[in-house]
């Protein structure tokens, strides 16, 4: 039977999503437990919604698979590290974790406090890209069409600041030179002209870092998940921690401020 699964995992110690040989990636541990527990056999269907690059986050990333047997998350979710298999839904055969998904959502924290004016310009330069574009200077296209249509862009502070994006699709590193784009708008180094002209011209920009991004979800409007509490709490349990970290290591920076030699 066909299950859909929302999984979230930390990016830092896999080599992105999708199996590489002789290196660690979530779509690969995933695989390898699955195979190992006998939920699958290694010609089974097993297909990603949206695929992230090293170093990028989730929250709530989609996967299908064929499984041959009723899942136990727990009995999963045990053998991995850094991932977290949160929800489940039996689904159709036909369902494609990629081709049914209605929107995605990524976040992507700047590694800036910008100030006010600043994200008011990011915000600006931001609903250039809203709408139908071809996103040719803003993506790896590995032969796809470079058309996609983004429905939303909001740039906000939580004392970072944030942009969240919202889109049916992404190409591979789309949101990231987007992130690149608005990042130069509110350093002055491009004007909303300059914005303009790479999405008329091919003239490629290079990714931010995939450290900020994370995907947050993937809409499946005729799904109902059956979520597991206790691994949900564990993931968000983990984030909190990181976030604990987080603060220790920016007050340990800010200590800098406060010191001659």
């Amino acid at each position: 039977m066909r299950y859909a699964f929302r999984v979230g995992y930390i990016g830092e110690g896999f080599h992105g999503l999708a199996r590489q040989p002789n290196v660690r990636t979530v779509e690969g541990e995933i695989i390898r437990v699955l195979t190992e527990r006998g939920y699958r056999r290694d010609d089974d269907f097993f297909l990603f919604s949206s695929r992230t690059d090293k170093g990028v986050n989730a929250f709530a990333n989609v996967f299908a698979a064929e499984i041959r047997k009723e899942p136990k998350l727990g009995e999963i979710n045990a053998r991995l590290d850094g991932i977290w298999i949160w929800a489940y839904a039996p689904v159709p055969h036909s369902f494609n974790p990629i081709r049914d998904a209605k929107l995605r959502w990524y976040r992507y924290v700047f590694p800036y406090r910008f100030t006010v004016e600043q994200e008011a310009l990011m915000r600006e330069a931001a609903e250039l890209f809203v709408g139908k574009h071809d996103f040719s200077s803003f993506a790896i296209l590995e032969d796809k069409n470079p058309v996609r249509t983004v429905k939303r862009i909001d740039i906000f502070n939580t004392g970072y600041t944030v942009m969240d994006i919202y889109a049916p699709g992404f190409l591979r590193q789309m949101v990231r030179r987007i992130t690149t784009a608005l990042m130069r708008v509110a350093l002055g180094e491009w004007d909303m002209g300059e914005v303009a002209r790479r999405l008329e011209e091919r003239n490629p920009v290079p990714p931010a870092p995939p450290e900020g991004l994370i995907l947050m979800d993937v809409h499946y409007p005729n799904i109902s998940w059956t979520v597991d509490t206790d691994w949900y709490a564990r993931m968000m349990d983990y984030w909190a921690e990181e976030e604990r970290k987080s603060m220790v290591r920016a007050s340990l920076a800010r200590a800098r401020l406060f010191f001659q030699p």
